[in-house]
């Protein structure tokens, strides 16, 4: 699909809804490496003409909601009179699964096309197309993109950021999110925003032993003047993370002596990464849907 990685729709809770994949029925696709517990999927309207559809609890108008269905013994039928039947939950979820209309899922490492290039862990996985093998599992469109590129995604989409950098520390090492000129910005191979190929000392070797032994201030500062140089956003977010506790301010001190006052970027540090995930596989799933 041409320019897929472009965005032209509103993501608010007034025009959208979201569902994770355990919702309807399918398991959240999952494995060592795959940060996939919010995979993603959109759905279709309900039917309300099934005579097992049941419409949404409504207002009272006294300040409360319309009390739940009556027990089994309300609902028992006065002598003469025929029992009710009961519901079969069986094809209200057949019904709901039905519905699904595409899925994503993330993965830490880097991807061209679905398939995974590089991977920390589990190597196993190089050169698998996760894309095809969630379309084929599922029956559905379906995409599979790096992880931090749908945390970017995400972030650009409920904030109407237009140039921005999310970087986080997993358990696979640190990685960036790009978003540029509102699109996600992937590089010619999949594989902008692998932070541990910059040419920093033991940059490697942190991927490896989760940072054991490094100055935190020293690293995210060199990280930051290279987006800054090459990239020019104008926000990089930094997902809290025990290794970024009590730096941001003295990473903004360090870089504010080192770069341009004009090319600052503004260094921010968010809670939100799992919300920006999930805003990212939904618009990732609609697209999907739409290609």
């Amino acid at each position: 699909m041409e320019n897929e990685n472009k965005w032209e729709y509103d993501y608010s809770s007034a025009n959208n809804s979201q569902n994770t994949a355990g919702e309807t029925g399918y398991p959240n696709v999952g494995s060592s490496g795959m940060n996939t517990a919010n995979t993603a999927a959109t759905y279709g309207e309900a039917d309300t003409t099934n005579p097992e559809y049941t419409a949404p609890r409504q207002d009272s108008g006294n300040g409360g909601v319309t009390p739940p269905p009556a027990g089994p013994e309300q609902n028992a039928a006065a002598p003469g009179q025929p029992k009710k039947q009961k519901k079969d939950h069986s094809k209200l979820a057949k019904s709901a699964v039905a519905l699904v209309l595409a899925a994503a899922m993330g993965f830490a490492g880097s991807m061209m096309d679905g398939s995974v290039t590089v991977a920390f862990e589990p190597p196993e996985l190089r050169g698998v197309n996760l894309k095809k093998h969630l379309s084929n599992i599922l029956g559905l469109p379906a995409a599979a993109k790096r992880d931090m590129e749908l945390v970017a995604k995400g972030y650009a989409v409920r904030r109407m950021a237009r140039t921005v950098v999310c970087i986080y520390i997993g358990h696979a090492g640190m990685g960036a999110g790009i978003v540029l000129d509102g699109r996600v910005w992937s590089g010619a191979h999949g594989f902008a925003g692998e932070i541990h190929f910059l040419p920093i000392e033991n940059n490697l070797k942190y991927a490896e032993n989760h940072f054991e032994g490094a100055d935190m201030t020293a690293y995210c500062t060199s990280v930051v003047r290279s987006l800054a140089a090459l990239l020019d956003p104008e926000c990089i977010v930094f997902y809290r993370a025990p290794r970024f506790d009590g730096i941001t301010e003295r990473v903004r001190t360090a870089c504010a002596a080192l770069l341009p006052a004009s090319a600052m970027p503004e260094i921010t540090l968010s809670n939100e990464w799992i919300e920006d995930y999930e805003a990212g596989l939904f618009a990732t799933a609609c697209e999907e849907e739409n290609a």
